[in-house]
């Protein structure tokens, strides 16, 4: 299929590999990636430790987008690695809920990568002030992969509902659900970075090698998705729901 040579990852990140593996089959609690263990009956995940109430906070990292400028995907692919990834597995017990969010298009907004997580006020301050201490954050900012980053830690606001940050226009049970679909399908995705990529080492290598490396692993990721995605995804999740035909609203790229 034209991947890239997979390269055994060392220390955390062979770590983390064994704890999406690990947690999506137990039901103990692990160190590392966390997964949810259970759909809590009011909507509301559980974290260990929990005292203060959870709210929902938002990492962006943003580029402009000029009207005949592509998006550069591969700077997604690099913060969710060398500097969102760091975050995750640090905060493991503490984030109830994350999930990552990409969108490129040709307006005010341009392109914005987001880390979306759902945490207390005081775990939602640690991570952004981590990741603004991240060096390679300071890396991409230096070399023009991004403009620009943003920590939303605002004063008390609404979004203490799981479902806050769902599409308003969903039915309110999805709404509430919806987090943990796409927190696993963000774990899978940060899942396979790993797998055809090893960025050990990263902070030493040449910067333009680096995002050359990244370019591969983003190629691999859309030949996967091309190649494999109609069953690994679309089909066992379309199973889930008993092979119901599906409404098509809208043209839609799979």
């Amino acid at each position: 299929m034209g991947f890239p040579s997979i390269i055994p990852r060392s220390g955390v990140r062979c770590f983390l590999a064994f704890l999406i593996l690990a947690g999506l089959i137990s039901c103990s609690d692990l160190k590392g990636v966390p997964v949810p263990h259970e759909v809590p009956q009011d909507g509301r995940p559980s974290v260990s430790g929990e005292a203060e109430e959870l709210y929902w906070w938002r990492a962006k990292f943003i580029n402009a987008l000029d009207e005949d400028e592509e998006p550069r995907w591969v700077s997604d692919l690099m913060v969710a690695d060398l500097v969102i990834e760091p975050v995750i597995v640090e905060y493991a017990s503490t984030l109830a809920l994350w999930r990552f969010h990409r969108r490129a298009v040709h307006d005010a907004n341009g392109h914005i990568f987001s880390f979306i997580f759902y945490a207390d006020r005081q775990t939602a301050a640690e991570v952004f002030a981590m990741i603004e201490r991240s060096p390679d954050l300071a890396r991409l900012i230096q070399h023009g992969l991004i403009e620009k980053y943003v920590g939303d830690l605002g004063e008390e606001n609404d979004r203490t509902n799981p479902g806050a940050t769902s599409d308003g226009k969903w039915s309110v049970p999805l709404q509430e659900v919806w987090p943990a679909y796409i927190m696993g399908a963000s774990v899978t995705w940060l899942g396979l970075i790993n797998q055809f990529f090893n960025a050990s080492g990263a902070a030493e290598q040449d910067f333009d090698e680096l995002v050359g490396d990244y370019e591969k692993v983003n190629m691999a990721l859309g030949t996967l998705w091309r190649e494999e995605g109609q069953h690994a995804f679309l089909h066992h999740l379309n199973a889930l729901f008993g092979y119901e035909p599906m409404l098509l609203k809208v043209k839609t790229e799979f």
